[in-house]
């Protein structure tokens, strides 16, 4: 009787790992489901529909195209990363791989994620990188996150968020977006792996026009939707809205950015019924440059990577 290696699993073992991927999957779809029907019930339905029939093409075309500047910025983060441990990836190989590592995380979720692909098809067991491989690519998020929380408190500051009578959460978050990226740097640095950190300030000014990218396609989003007034609030909440759409609890963040956008009324000078067509426009751009990488799903990348 065959035995399995010890990194293998066996059937039973593969069975039960499927099994717990589809019930986590089905638990995000429920999620999902939910604070979508939340969001409809709380909006004018009607305005809604209004809003999204009436948005203007040609600006939804420029935010995908911003999205994909922003999606391309951050492969060569990552690219940098990846360095950083000593696998140089070539810059065509980087990219296809990295709207693949999109496309799984949108449209395959609960099989495969794509951080974990990228992870997968880069590991060498001889070389025993799969650790330095799952430093990087945890780094890569968390400098994009970093950036994001100090780009959104600009924002958050000179919104019509009521600051001042607010003023203990403001502490909070201006101590939270200020510490993040020293924070994310220091601990790599004592705590996990020194060398996700060399060229730290490049990584770092490629997060900040990543998101760049990101703020830009919601303004072409904000025009799309012919929405004159009011832009802080919204890129407040958008940047808010990308930042609880890390939790991995639904399918792509969807919902969770709706509700973010649905609870910020309360506080800003926004409409519920465009604020939230604004999130769901936001999705089908966000599914639109995901799709690029179906073209490479179907078909196994020649690999381009050398070790140093």
């Amino acid at each position: 009787m065959s035995q399995a290696q010890p990194n293998e699993l066996t059937p039973e073992q593969a069975r039960k790992k499927r099994n717990r991927k589809l019930i986590k999957f089905a638990v995000k779809l429920v999620i999902t489901g939910a604070a979508l029907a939340f969001a409809i019930h709380k909006i004018d339905f009607q305005e809604f529909q209004r809003n999204l029939q009436a948005a203007n093409p040609y600006w939804f075309v420029a935010a995908v195209l911003c999205f994909n500047i922003s999606k391309v910025i951050a492969a060569f983060r990552l690219r940098q990363f990846y360095a950083n441990i000593g696998l140089v990836l070539g810059k065509w190989y980087n990219l296809k791989l990295y709207y693949l590592g999109m496309f799984y995380n949108l449209f395959l979720p609960g099989a495969i994620g794509g951080d974990a692909y990228k992870v997968y098809a880069l590991r060498s067991p001889e070389k025993g990188n799969t650790k330095a491989l799952v430093w990087a690519t945890l780094a890569d998020r968390l400098s994009g996150l970093c950036l994001l929380l100090l780009i959104g408190t600009v924002f958050y500051l000179f919104s019509n968020f009521p600051i001042v009578e607010q003023w203990e959460v403001t502490t909070i978050i201006m101590l939270a977006s200020l510490g993040s990226l020293p924070g994310f740097y220091l601990v790599f640095k004592w705590f996990l792996n020194k060398k996700v950190m060399r060229k730290f300030w490049v990584t770092s000014h490629y997060s900040f026009w990543v998101q760049i990218g990101q703020v830009a396609t919601a303004l072409c989003l904000l025009q799309a939707l012919h929405i004159p007034a009011h832009y802080l609030d919204y890129l407040t909440l958008f940047m808010l809205s990308s930042v609880a759409a890390v939790i991995p609890i639904t399918v792509a963040g969807v919902g969770l950015r709706e509700f973010v956008f649905i609870q910020g009324n309360d506080f800003l000078l926004i409409d519920e019924a465009p604020a939230v067509a604004f999130a769901i426009l936001f999705f089908f751009a966000l599914a639109t440059a995901s799709l690029l990488g179906a073209i490479f799903a179907f078909r196994p990348l020649k690999q381009d990577v050398t070790f140093t």
